[in-house]
């Protein structure tokens, strides 16, 4: 018996002995998991603090390319197509100021008069050459030998502006669109002026119609003179118009409708005028079939001016006591109304 309690105790002690192991074991394994968890939960919150940082290192330049793409900052290559070409940001509206049309327009009489007189004098080359735009000279090959065949439709013709239309390119240029008939065809132009150099270039109208540009499609008229070199002959100057010389503008562009097409005069006669007083171009024709001659007379004494919300007002009076009362929306766009002794209108 002693024998068997003596055994029973051993047994005891080993299976305390072992317990105790197992728990040390366990507690140590618990350990190493703590510690890798801890270790791992660190690696994840730098990972994800390094993401974050990553994260607004792309917003910050996302934030700094936005600003500065609304602060200009950026250059502005939608501007630019794939050619080089720079794209007007603006549609084409007329030409609504005095002293900015004969600007363009005393272009046109410069260039036209040295083609008139190319042939007598081939010095008028070289100033011609100056006025043509230079992407124009490049693109059509044109040297002082070539320049003839592209100018002999004007030469001894004369050339009549119908309509003037701009829009801006950029803040320093600004393109024109000038619509016209030479020798009952028509005949347009292009021209572009550098507003910082106070310079322009010229597009005759094979160039125009290359491209088929107007003033209804915009992204289709493009050009390349985003600044324009001064030379003798192309520098861009403007002059104030008094009120009274824009009077006489009118009356010679009212005498040239005369002259030429009376039926040109009845279709520009005020709406409402012509309603009450022309309902028909015969009975307008008939009135005027032994008057025609008072327009060939006509005699400018004095200009009355009236600002209106939609247009201006040019009333111009003759020495016999006529008037001419021109209702302009944009420069040499207007409707007319008459008054003379015989015709009775309340205006």
């Amino acid at each position: 018996m002693r024998k068997i309690k003596i055994i029973i105790g051993i047994l005891i002690i080993i299976l305390i002995s072992i317990l105790i192991i197992l728990k040390i074991v366990t507690s140590n394994t618990g350990n190493d998991n703590n510690m890798n968890n801890e270790n791992i939960t660190q690696e994840n919150n730098e990972n994800i603090t390094q993401g974050n940082n990553q994260n607004n290192t792309q917003q910050n330049t996302g934030n700094e390319t936005g600003e500065n793409e609304v602060n200009g900052n950026i250059s502005n290559e939608e501007s630019f197509d794939d050619t080089g070409f720079i794209i007007p940001t603006s549609n084409f509206e007329e030409v609504k100021f005095n002293m900015e049309y004969y600007a363009i327009s005393d272009i046109i009489s410069k260039i036209n008069s040295n083609i008139k007189n190319l042939v007598s004098n081939n010095s008028n080359t070289n100033i011609i050459m100056d006025m043509l735009s230079k992407r124009y000279i490049q693109e059509f090959g044109i040297t002082q030998k070539n320049l003839y065949g592209h100018i002999k439709d004007l030469i001894n013709n004369e050339y009549r502006i119908t309509s003037m239309y701009s829009s801006i390119i950029e803040n320093n240029l600004e393109v024109f669109l000038i619509y016209g008939n030479i020798a009952n065809n028509k005949y347009n132009y292009m021209i572009t002026v550098d507003l910082n150099n106070n310079t322009y270039g010229v597009y005759l109208n094979d160039y125009i119609d290359k491209y088929n540009y107007n003033i209804e499609n915009i992204n289709n008229l493009k050009v390349t003179d985003n600044s324009i070199e001064k030379n003798k002959n192309n520098a861009y100057t403007m002059t104030d118009i008094s009120d009274n010389e824009m009077g006489r503008r009118y009356i010679g562009d009212l005498t040239y409708k005369w002259q030429n097409n009376l039926k040109d005069v009845y279709d520009i006669l005020d709406s409402d005028y012509k309603a009450k007083v022309f309902a028909t171009y015969e009975q307008f024709n008939n009135f005027f079939a032994n008057q025609k001659n008072f327009i060939y007379d006509f005699k400018l004494d004095y200009v009355e001016v009236n600002n209106n919300e939609n247009y201006k007002e040019y009333i111009c009076f003759d020495e016999n006591g006529n008037k001419f009362i021109f209702k302009v929306t944009a420069v040499m766009k207007y409707t007319l109304i008459i008054l003379t002794n015989q015709i009775n209108y309340n205006y």
